[in-house]
């Protein structure tokens, strides 16, 4: 197989956990000329599905990330491809830097060649919820071809955790469109990815600088009923955040 050694574009898909990533990633890795790899940088486990099955939690693999992560990243992703693959990326979160892949992040910042796409939950109370659930049953994806469905879970979220969570959120937003505002950014909320698919895959396409082209994700929802039926004290929140700036996460 002929590999290329012209330049393609590179790309990191920037964001949070329950943010619609997977989605995301999964929708890009649909594209012929686009290889979306997963979550590279989980302290945990090396995922890397879709996109490097053959590393996807490779035991070896991940030992050589954890030792020389910028490495890592030039030998096992930034590396040569077969002439059609024209974008290559991957997803890093906001905890990511939190550790021991700091410096990943500090490689992307320096590198402004590297496209950026932030990807953002506009209600973080369903983001908090959906990562509250996926922790609770450990189930966090599921292919689209599964007949497995999330459980239904039923949570008491407090005030004070909601506002932990949501003020975390939105730090780390504001933090890093600022440390990437001086790179090819890309914003992009999965709710109007959802609602405007067509149009939000040509917007993606003309980024990345490859050929328009349907994409479809290998993923579904886990779970997409409305909030007051899975938050059981749903009533008492709503109240407790009608008069402050995220009352519009209880406008579903």
């Amino acid at each position: 197989m002929h590999v290329s050694t012209h330049p393609y574009t590179r790309f990191v898909i920037i964001g949070s956990h329950r943010s619609g990533s997977n989605y995301l990633s999964s929708l890009l890795s649909s594209h012929p000329n686009i290889m979306s790899i997963g979550e590279l940088y989980n302290p945990s486990v090396l995922f890397a599905d879709p996109g490097k099955p053959n590393l996807h939690g490779n035991k070896l693999a991940q030992m050589i990330r954890n030792i020389t992560p910028i490495w890592f990243l030039r030998r096992f992703i930034f590396h040569a491809y077969p002439p059609h693959v024209h974008a290559v990326g991957f997803r890093y979160f906001y905890l990511h830097a939190q550790g021991r892949f700091r410096s990943v992040l500090d490689y992307i910042i320096k590198d402004r060649t590297i496209r950026i796409i932030h990807l953002k939950r506009r209600n973080l109370l369903r983001s908090y919820w959906s990562l509250r659930a996926a922790q609770e049953t450990g189930i966090w994806t599921v292919p689209s071809s599964s007949p497995l469905v999330q459980p239904p879970v039923r949570l008491t979220l407090t005030p004070e955790e909601c506002i932990a969570y949501f003020t975390r959120m939105e730090a780390f937003e504001k933090t890093f469109n600022t440390y990437f505002s001086h790179h090819a950014l890309m914003k992009i909320e999965y709710e109007q990815l959802c609602k405007h698919l067509a149009s939000e895959q040509k917007r993606l396409a003309a980024f990345l600088g490859v050929p328009s082209h349907p994409l479809s994700a290998s993923t579904k929802k886990l779970n997409n009923v409305p909030l007051h039926s899975i938050i059981t004290n749903y009533a008492a929140l709503h109240h407790h955040f009608r008069n402050t700036q995220w009352r519009h996460f209880f406008e579903e």
